[in-house]
C-alpha cells in the first residue's frame, strides 16, 4: 500500500511538473497565422532588464525575453541573470525558457502559456506598440479563475533570425 502511494505522489509530480514539455494547449489546437495590421513584430525579441536589491543588500540585474512567429508560436524565456548577448536571445531551447502560443486582435496579445505546477496553463494579455510589448494582466486558464494585474514592459531588440518555430 505504502509504495502504490509513493507511486501515486511521482506520478502527479511528473504530471505537474515545469520541466516536462507540456502539450495541452488550447492555442496549439487550430491553425494561426499572425493577423494584420498589426504592430508585433517577428523580426526580434522583446527583452525586458530588470536590475534590483537582493535580501543581502547586493544589487543585481536580469533580463527575460518574448520572442514571436509569424505561425502563432511563441517562446517564453526563464529570468536569467545577468545579460544577454545576441546569441542567446536567438536560442530557443527548452532548458532556457518554454514554447507557448498565442493569438493577436489587431494590437491586442492573448499568450497561452504553462504557469507552473499550482496555476497549470496561464493567459497574459498584452498590448504592443512600435518599441514595446506590455504585459498588462493574467489569468489562470478554467472555470471561475480571476484576472490579476500587473505591468511588464519588454523593449524590441531587432536581431537577424533566420529559424521557424515548427513545433
Amino acid at each position: 500500500m505504502r509504495n502504490l502511494l509513493f507511486i501515486f505522489v511521482i506520478i502527479i509530480f511528473y504530471t505537474c511538473s515545469s520541466e516536462k514539455e507540456h502539450s495541452n494547449f488550447r492555442y496549439a489546437k487550430s491553425k494561426f497565422i499572425l493577423k494584420h495590421p498589426t504592430l508585433l513584430r517577428t523580426d526580434g525579441v522583446y527583452l525586458r532588464t530588470t536590475t534590483g536589491v537582493d535580501y543581502n543588500h547586493d544589487t543585481f540585474i536580469g533580463y527575460s525575453f518574448y520572442r514571436f512567429y509569424e505561425n502563432g508560436r511563441c517562446y517564453e524565456s526563464k529570468w536569467k541573470e545577468g545579460l544577454p548577448n545576441d546569441s542567446i536571445l536567438v536560442a530557443t531551447n527548452k532548458k532556457n525558457g518554454q514554447r507557448t502560443f498565442f493569438r493577436n486582435n489587431g494590437n491586442n496579445i492573448t499568450i497561452e502559456s504553462w504557469g507552473g505546477n499550482y496555476v497549470r496553463y496561464v493567459y497574459e494579455y498584452a498590448t504592443v506598440d512600435s518599441s514595446s510589448l506590455t504585459i498588462n494582466a493574467y489569468k489562470p486558464r478554467g472555470f471561475g479563475a480571476s484576472k490579476h494585474s500587473l505591468k511588464e514592459k519588454y523593449e524590441f531588440k531587432k536581431l537577424n533570425l533566420l529559424d521557424k518555430a515548427n513545433w
